[in-house]
């Protein structure tokens, strides 16, 4: 995990990704394709401190149970290439 997204070497890339995973979780069947994990940062996340609480980003954000539960910081991991979401698998 770094700031570098899959399949881009710039940070340009990396940010200009944004609306392109955002259109992704639009398309009917993919609402649960991007789940994060809440954390408190990446050293904790990588030490498999935080694997319970998750919610689903982009279009389907508004779905999760709780509105309080998308606050704070999420993790989530994703594909070089379309598709880049991979569900439950952040």
């Amino acid at each position: 995990l770094n700031s570098i997204q899959p399949g881009c070497y710039t940070i340009t890339c990396s940010h200009s990704r944004a609306w392109e995973y955002y259109a992704e979780s639009v398309v009917p069947g993919n609402e649960r394709n991007f789940v994060a994990v809440k954390c408190n940062g990446l050293g904790a996340l990588i030490s498999g401190l935080c694997r319970k609480r998750t919610a689903v980003m982009g279009f389907a954000v508004g779905t999760n149970s709780s509105s309080t539960i998308t606050k704070g910081n999420f993790f989530l991991r994703v594909n070089s290439a379309p598709p880049y979401g991979r569900g439950e698998n952040y």
